[in-house]
């Protein structure tokens, strides 16, 4: 009995060993993406379709708005370790360089300018900036010169405080993911042709998943800033700006908000003209998702609600715990020039006629939730 069962384990101790490759072989395994060959084969392929970032790149002497040709990255890959470096192509190296690289500013709007380029030049180098970033470009209509990009979902890694033990322990092997989000940017490019100058403005869009039962529905949120000022610190990276000067130039400087003080707050001095002012304060209402009840452009005044102000329905109203947050469900927001600065205008705000009067830190609370002063 004992040879007869050393010859079975013999044998299947055999086959084991040399089925392996004829087992893979009959379920086409080398073939597919878990052999050694074909990964190695998706890791090279997907090497070479990614594009290098512009700031590895050394800037030239021209600073001109141009991708490197075949001799000047012949150059470049002489001079570094790597002989491959020479053998990427154009597209492989947005190396875009333009002069005169500058963030400007008016009391509602950032944007890029870059000078003595053509129009050309900037609608090309635009595209390429945002396919740097992973945004696939949905439209691009030259005639007006705005540029739309492809919806793309945002996926940000949850803090470890937010993971309750049990996702802990169960996903160790990979960090949390929170997604839901999803963003889009708008790109306004205009140039002057006699100057050669470029004006480039990005404005951001965002819509947010709900979960609403078994379907997914997607609400439209106002606009992120901080996304904009991160795109337009790229933006100004990748056309050839030092990173510390395009840092400096995107932060906010100017000094745009002043209090009026006299027995109470009267109100908030905007140092922009009466126009600039307006446009600027209807962003920041469209930023604190507050409801516009009614508008008179003519006299440059607003009826809103404050988000949250009313409850919604009936199970809303039986929440006798929630606390009321003292600020009143409308609000008159009025923009006045001020008498001796054409270039500063007056911000106040009030209530409807019969409410409760406002008062001093109602007030001041109101222009925090508006985003105006800092909590």
């Amino acid at each position: 009995m004992k040879p007869v069962v050393g010859a079975l384990l013999f044998a299947v101790g055999a086959v084991s060993l040399s089925g392996c490759s004829s087992f893979s072989k009959a379920l086409n395994l080398e073939d597919s993406v878990w052999s050694s060959s074909n990964y190695r084969d998706q890791e090279r392929a997907l090497a070479e379709s990614l594009e290098t970032p512009p700031t590895l790149v050394k800037p030239q002497q021209n600073n001109s708005l141009a991708l490197l040709d075949n001799q000047a990255v012949t150059r470049l890959g002489n001079q570094v370790v790597s002989s491959e470096v020479a053998q990427i192509s154009q597209e492989a190296i947005p190396a875009y360089k333009a002069k005169g690289v500058a963030v400007e500013a008016t009391l509602c709007e950032r944007w890029l300018t870059l000078d003595e380029v053509s129009a050309d030049m900037a609608w090309e180098g635009v595209q390429k900036f945002l396919k740097t970033l992973g945004l696939p470009i949905k439209e691009a209509n030259r005639a007006t010169g705005i540029i739309k990009t492809e919806y793309v979902q945002r996926k940000e890694i949850v803090p470890l405080l937010d993971v309750s033990p049990l996702r802990k322990l169960l996903n160790k092997w990979r960090p949390e993911v929170a997604d839901g989000a999803m963003d889009r940017f708008t790109v306004h490019v205009t140039v002057d042709p006699n100057a050669q100058r470029a004006q480039i403005r990005f404005h951001h869009h965002q819509v947010f998943a709900v979960d609403d039962g078994d379907t997914e529905v997607y609400h439209v949120k106002p606009y992120d800033p901080v996304k904009e000022l991160e795109i337009l610190y790229q933006a100004a990276v990748f056309f050839g700006a030092h990173k510390e000067a395009a840092l400096k130039q995107v932060k906010v400087s100017a000094h745009t908000v002043e209090i009026v003080k006299g027995e109470e707050i009267d109100g908030l001095i905007l140092h922009a003209p009466l126009s600039q002012s307006w446009a600027y304060l209807q962003s920041m209402i469209w930023r604190a998702d507050w409801q516009v009840v009614s508008v008179s452009p003519e006299r440059h005044q607003m009826v809103v609600r404050l988000d949250g102000a009313e409850d919604k329905g009936f199970w809303s109203s039986m929440a006798f715990w929630r606390r009321d947050n003292g600020l009143p469900k409308q609000v008159v927001l009025q923009l006045k020039p001020v008498k001796d600065n054409p270039q500063q205008t007056l911000l106040q705000v009030d209530v409807p006629e019969g409410d409760t009067p406002m008062n001093q830190a109602t007030r001041l609370r109101v222009f925090e939730k508006l985003g105006l002063l800092g909590q």
